[in-house]
């Protein structure tokens, strides 16, 4: 009969567990998390993302972006630094 009380105990810690970790999930049904880390060179200030949904242009529907807001979408190759801008030979 012990065996049978740890088992109870087993699956009662598991499922307490299990509830935890579903309580705390951060993405509703049918999203996934996504991590975006963004490596500089020495021009770190001209860098600027956008994070869009498949066949959105830059600037349309943007979920997420960053980098120097000077450059955005119609900047390319301007040296502009911004407040916001990022460092040079930086991991964000």
């Amino acid at each position: 009969m012990k065996h049978f009380t740890n088992f109870k105990s087993i699956v009662f810690l598991f499922a307490a567990m299990l509830g935890s970790i579903m309580a705390t999930a951060q993405c509703d049904a049918g999203e996934i998390e996504v991590e975006i880390q963004i490596s500089t060179d020495d021009w770190g200030y001209e860098v600027y993302w956008e994070l869009l949904p498949a066949g959105s242009a830059c600037g349309s529907e943007t979920i997420a972006s960053g980098g120097n807001t000077d450059v955005g979408c119609d900047g390319g190759g301007d040296q502009n630094q911004a407040p916001g801008g990022y460092d040079d030979n930086a991991t964000i």
